[in-house]
């Protein structure tokens, strides 16, 4: 992520792609704590990852496909 995908600027801002990546970096604040493991699979429309948890915190898992079908 970079700061033209969250801020206004002439050459990459986009709103409804900022509106979803801040709801995206809120997830991660809220749930996202404790050691990641990446997941990636053979498909280049897939990834995955987990986040273990700590101490306070559950873990989560997260899967990402921006595949149509």
């Amino acid at each position: 992520m970079y700061y033209g995908d969250l801020y206004p600027n002439k050459e990459t801002y986009d709103e409804v792609t900022a509106q979803k990546l801040t709801l995206l970096l809120e997830a991660r604040k809220l749930y996202a704590y404790g050691p990641t493991e990446h997941y990636f699979t053979t498909h280049p429309n897939c990834v995955g990852f987990v986040r273990r948890g700590n101490e306070k915190h559950a873990g989560c898992a997260v899967i990402l496909s921006n595949r149509e079908e």
